[in-house]
């Protein structure tokens, strides 16, 4: 059975398993990897210079999502975020975002220290999508509010009064997960037992 299902021509429906299968190489890989989910679906994850990572899903030839990240002394700055536009409103975007806070979640998991998720934009498409995922408007949110009094296209990039772009900044704060009480006994018991293994000074 073919686990993508297709709606039209480009319109699909990644399954649970694929999305599974691209999750874990976000979270948990450093180097470059691509893998062939189906015949017309190919994933590739590409480390770059300065701290930046890359993640394209194609489709037959056509790039479903292209997503880009730094990760510096605890922030991931989502700086890319395209889905084609045939493949819009499907989930794709909101999925791809809680793959990286699951990437961050690791960091933090592994440093013991808090990490941060961080996008800036003008566009409220955006804004939306980082509001879906949990995190908070940190700069910008009066002029929201004023925008939600107004029927406005989300797709539109907002201008300030000089006819600048206006970016809006949103976060959220991952915090690394505690131990649990097996795991914590079991590290004391590991110690216990290098103490008693290690030759006397």
């Amino acid at each position: 059975m073919n686990r993508l299902s297709e709606q039209s021509e480009r319109s699909l429906e990644i399954s649970s398993l694929y999305w599974q299968q691209m999750k874990e190489i976000i979270f948990s890989e450093w180097a470059y990897k691509k893998v062939r989910l189906s015949d017309d679906l190919e994933f590739r994850f590409v480390p770059m210079q300065e701290q930046s990572f890359s993640a394209l899903l194609s489709y037959k030839g056509i790039d479903v999502f292209h997503f880009m990240w730094t990760e510096v002394d605890g922030l991931i700055n989502i700086t890319h975020r395209i889905v084609h536009p045939d493949f819009r409103g499907q989930g794709i975007a909101t999925a791809m975002v809680q793959a990286i806070e699951e990437r961050a979640q690791q960091l933090a998991n592994a440093k013991q220290t808090p990490w941060y998720l961080l996008i800036e934009t003008s566009q409220l498409s955006v804004v939306n999508l980082g509001k879906k995922c949990g995190m908070k408007v940190s700069k910008g949110s009066e002029v929201l509010e004023h925008l939600e009094k107004y029927q406005t296209d989300e797709n539109t990039h907002i201008l300030s009064e000089n006819g600048y772009q206006m970016m809006f900044r949103l976060s959220k704060k991952v915090v690394p997960e505690k131990k649990s009480n097996f795991e914590t006994a079991l590290n004391s018991i590991r110690i216990d037992i290098l103490r008693v293994l290690a030759p006397a000074a």
